[in-house]
């Protein structure tokens, strides 16, 4: 496995330095000479860093905007995070987020309004006890949550509501 992958590595590497040279010397769009993006890459090991010199390889001013803000330093406490452990997102676009501090699973609307919580801590069925950061969503919109501190990753649908639980093979590492 670990071969196959510096084999991949070694054999990209001069593909990603041929591309990076051709867009080093192509012109950002203005016509002018210092809107060339220009970049140095340094190699360390299997990783190729790039560092930009000089120029843009936008035609504008680039600027980052704000789309959707969850999270208050005082106020509600559905908005009040302690310790983000993982954040999954549905195909629907609501956001779930495993809070460590509750610990608590929160369900947002792609606006950013909170919708419900999921499960409890506990032991019982759709209840945690010390999860960790494995929350992910699959496509058919069942949420997972990895669970150690009950041995198992239990599964609730897109509403919340509790599906079922495997176990997990534990060890110390789990």
């Amino acid at each position: 496995m670990v071969a196959d992958y510096v084999r991949l590595s070694v054999l990209a590497t001069p593909v990603l330095l041929v591309a990076l040279q051709a867009c080093g010397t192509a012109d950002a769009g203005s016509g002018d000479v210092n809107s060339k993006w220009t970049a140095t890459t340094d190699t360390i090991g299997d990783t190729i860093r790039v560092f930009t010199e000089q120029g843009q390889v936008w035609e504008s001013e680039a600027r980052l905007v704000s789309e959707i803000s969850i999270g208050v330093l005082d106020g509600e406490s559905q908005y009040q995070f302690g310790n983000i452990r993982a954040i999954a997102v549905g195909g629907d676009g609501r956001m779930y987020v495993l809070d460590g501090h509750g610990p608590v699973i929160r369900v947002y609307a792609p606006d950013g309004t909170w919708l419900q919580d999921v499960g409890r801590e506990g032991e019982g069925p759709g209840e945690y006890k010390r999860p960790d950061s494995g929350l992910a969503m699959r496509p058919d919109g069942m949420l997972l949550l990895r669970d150690p501190g009950n041995g198992r990753i239990t599964m609730y649908d897109s509403d919340g509501v509790y599906e079922g639980s495997w176990p997990l093979a534990g060890s110390m590492n789990t």
